[in-house]
């Protein structure tokens, strides 16, 4: 079995001691270039429908972590490998807060039962739209760079809609690959509130971004639209496995992603 690396531990380091406040996730000591693991803070909160905050998401993850031991009873010492944080785009929080704005409007025009002819919510709908695309390569390009350093690549949200460009960069490197989707709600749905990389489209979007994706099998599901689930019972790549035992349900999950890797073959 190959030997993983570890990262250069600096002098002085206490692994057993309180999280240091360093602006990098666990409080560990790694720069992502020395790390095996990059994690991207996106702190994107444009598009939910019901509370806002999960814009707040990555630093109050970072917050945590320092309370978080570094030692796991499965795989002692993988820290060592190195966990580092990528640098946050200083733009993507303002960003979300500018067309947050945008998209609250969009939705207050159709709680309230106003017209899709309007010109002002074609607008707003527009630069919501074009913001999220424009978020997506960037996620995208930062996954990639870290990606083709020989990094895993994790993203910190942020709403649903952010790991898009992630999936897209890690399944065109990895064919075949599948994805694990743990939630209360499908997000198989083409565009919600006009809004079309929604926070409710994030699985639409990836399986038709991502078209060497092999699998999605979707866990705890309990709330869905007609819509989603006419794509979900037609889609060969997407399954759900919401049961109601946590045996059954990994039994359940490992089928499924079985099952489809025996039919892409």
């Amino acid at each position: 079995m190959e030997e993983k690396k570890t990262a250069r531990i600096p002098d002085g380091f206490d692994p057993n001691g309180p999280g240091i406040a360093n602006g990098s996730y666990f409080g560990l000591p790694f720069a992502p270039e020395e790390s095996s693991l990059v994690l991207i803070p996106v702190p994107w909160d444009v598009t939910v429908s019901y509370r806002e905050g999960t814009a707040l998401g990555p630093g109050a993850i970072l917050d945590a972590s320092l309370q978080v031991d570094l030692y796991d009873v499965h795989c002692p010492g993988v820290w060592k490998r190195g966990i580092g944080t990528a640098e946050l785009d200083d733009t993507w929080p303002l960003r979300s807060r500018m067309l947050r704005e945008e998209a609250r409007r969009v939705i207050e025009h159709w709680e309230t039962g106003g017209s899709p002819d309007s010109e002002s919510l074609r607008r707003r709908l527009r630069r919501v739209n074009e913001g999220a695309e424009r978020l997506e390569a960037e996620v995208y390009a930062e996954a990639s760079r870290w990606l083709d350093a020989g990094k895993t690549v994790g993203v910190v949200g942020g709403e649903h809609s952010v790991p898009l460009g992630l999936i897209r960069a890690v399944a065109e490197r990895h064919p075949g690959l599948g994805i694990l989707h743990v939630d209360a709600h499908a997000d198989l749905r083409e565009a919600y509130e006009g809004f079309v990389r929604s926070h409710a489209s994030i699985m639409f979007n990836a399986l038709r971004e991502a078209p060497s994706l092999a699998s999605l099998v979707q866990v705890g599901v309990r709330d869905f639209c007609d819509e989603e689930a006419r794509l979900a019972a037609e889609q060969l790549r997407a399954q759900d496995a919401a049961l109601t035992s946590c045996p059954a349900t990994a039994e359940r999950v490992t089928e499924l992603f079985t099952q489809q890797a025996d039919a892409l073959n």
